[in-house]
């Protein structure tokens, strides 16, 4: 009888315990808060896809420092796909930023990243990479096959997972209060790879591709484009328009197929980790 009323009375002290730290108001953490500004990014990296796929890859989620929640809209399985992915946009609220940004302070996610590795038998899984920019500090972490192992296999890659599960359901997580109406994601720039396609290759393509003309006022030659190179959405917008993932572009005499993608808050050119950048 006595160990039962010891027991009980253990219960009550941790539900009491429980009750304050939930009733404890959210620490305010500072964050940058321009529009390139990136706050938060989760996305998916590498894995069996051909490289043109791996460059053009936008994360699955990007919270950006002036308060926009940015998604890329639903992909058809038609072939081919467009050029550019759709992207949407909507307002989030700096409440819902904090909420986001103390979550990942419990989760030890605002620090220097662990060791996710672990014994998986999955091959060509892509890494999942979660970026975080916080208190002028930018954190990321990256795990293979997150989600192939459950449970996962690590304390770690078990709370980076219940992290991304948490914040992917956008309208649960952040709640339609703090969220603004989706409109389409216009960019200002875009990051652009091209290779050069010769006659042959163009002629095995079925349907046959649209040759269109780069135009000048890109000001940059598809020659310089061999890694990536970025340029203005303004000089570029009419032909990308209508691209799609096959479009020949000819420049100075030479055929090229392109790999592109809206430049994002926290993007950077030149690697192909484009949605993971590290300070």
């Amino acid at each position: 009888m006595g160990g039962a009323v010891v027991l009980l009375g253990l219960l009550i002290a941790v539900a009491m315990g429980l009750g304050r730290e939930a009733s404890t108001p959210s620490v305010a953490i500072n964050h940058g808060r321009g529009k390139n500004d990136l706050v938060v990014s989760i996305g998916l990296t590498g894995g069996f896809a051909p490289q043109a796929a791996v460059f053009s890859a936008v994360p699955t989620l990007v919270v950006s420092g002036d308060g926009r929640l940015i998604t890329p809209g639903a992909q058809t399985a038609q072939f081919p796909g467009l050029l550019l992915a759709p992207l949407f946009e909507r307002t989030i609220t700096e409440a819902a930023i904090q909420k986001v940004l103390n979550l990942a302070d419990a989760s030890r996610l605002l620090q220097r990243p662990p060791v996710y590795v672990a014994e998986l038998n999955v091959a060509d899984a892509p890494n999942t990479v979660v970026v975080l920019s916080a208190n002028g500090q930018t954190y990321t972490h990256s795990a293979y096959a997150l989600g192939f192992d459950t449970p996962a296999q690590t304390p770690a890659r078990q709370t980076l997972a219940d992290f991304v599960a948490a914040i992917s359901d956008v309208g649960k997580y952040f709640g339609a209060a703090n969220l603004g109406d989706e409109t389409r994601f216009v960019a200002e720039q875009y990051r652009v790879q091209a290779r050069v396609i010769s006659a042959e290759e163009i002629a095995a393509i079925d349907p046959r591709p649209t040759t269109v003309a780069w135009p000048a006022a890109a000001g940059v030659s598809l020659a310089s484009a061999g890694q990536c190179v970025i340029v203005q959405a303004a000089d570029v917008q009419t032909v990308f328009a209508t691209a799609t993932q096959i479009t020949v572009f000819t420049d100075d005499g030479v055929n090229y197929q392109l790999a592109a993608a809206a430049m994002l808050p926290g993007d950077t050119c030149g690697t192909e980790e484009l949605s993971a950048p590290t300070t």
